[in-house]
């Protein structure tokens, strides 16, 4: 196993970042110039951080490099901060990490290293933040991923927010403040990130409309019968998740998506549970030790 990071500019994000990576390792069989020289192709998995979160926490919190190594995976960590992986236009020079992921840490990871970049042999997982940018990406890019492991995180209930679409940003960053109008998803108000992630559009209207709405953009995946192999985890202690869980569980089966759910017994919000569910989301996809030639 090889684990290296990549520093480099980003055109999208308009500043350096950094992305991890996790190789196979070369085969005791096997000399190195065959190894390097063999022109393989490796399954990817594209690994998302959560919130406060980096392309070193998978790393340092999990057995992920091993799972890799066992399987003869190639691992991407990018490293995004708390932008929700979608677009802030209104940061800095612009922040735009839904144009990041696709546009241009694919292609550099696709024609840099023996990454393939099928459908087939793409998949993409998260924790938390990263689980909602996991589902985001899967089902804004249906074409490229086969499979999606969202952990410790749903679709964003959206229902609320509808009665409220004509506001300005202005109007429902201020709004918002009131944990009556503005219940959240668990109807206790909402936190700052969250008002922060619709106030960023121009409208209420905007963010209904954009990638990330999921609540509304799987429904339209399943209609098409391009819905990912879907994977979706959480802990029964995790008492801001568990209950969005449940009931993204029962929108699930009320509209048809063919998504697997699993209920992890006594885990909160902690990398002990996303430790065994990334594991066990690589055995749902079928991700075993072969590479593609």
């Amino acid at each position: 196993m090889a684990l290296f990071t990549l520093n480099f500019f980003s055109n999208y994000m308009m500043v350096n970042t950094q992305v991890n990576v996790v190789m196979p390792r070369i085969e005791l069989s096997e000399s190195p110039r065959e190894f390097y020289s063999s022109g393989r192709k490796y399954w990817v998995l594209w690994l998302l951080h959560g919130s406060c979160g980096d392309h070193t926490d998978w790393i340092r919190n999990t057995n992920i490099a091993r799972y890799a190594e066992e399987r003869d995976l190639i691992v991407v960590l990018p490293s995004v901060l708390n932008s929700d992986y979608s677009n802030y236009v209104t940061f800095a020079d612009g922040f735009r990490v839904w144009d990041y992921l696709t546009e241009e840490l694919m292609p550099l990871i696709y024609n840099w290293l023996p990454a393939s970049d099928k459908k087939e042999n793409n998949f993409i997982a998260g924790l938390s933040m990263g689980g909602n940018g996991a589902l985001m990406m899967g089902l804004g890019h249906p074409e490229l991923f086969q499979g999606v492991a969202v952990l410790s995180s749903t679709a964003r209930e959206i229902e609320y927010l509808r009665p409220f679409s004509k506001m300005t940003s202005a109007e429902f960053r201020m709004a918002a403040k009131d944990p009556v109008k503005f219940p959240g998803p668990n109807g206790t108000g909402m936190r700052l990130k969250e008002i922060n992630q619709v106030a960023k559009y121009d409208t209420v209207q905007d963010f209904l409309d954009s990638c990330e709405n999921t609540w509304d953009r799987l429904p339209e995946v399943v209609r098409e019968g391009k819905l990912p192999k879907t994977y979706v985890s959480c802990g029964t202690k995790d008492k801001n998740v568990y209950p969005r869980f449940q009931r993204f569980k029962k929108y699930a089966g009320e509209i048809g998506a063919d998504i697997f759910f699993e209920e992890e017994e006594g885990f909160e919000h902690e990398f002990a549970l996303w430790d065994i569910s990334i594991r066990k989301a690589m055995d749902y996809f079928g991700i075993d030790k072969k590479s593609i030639i």
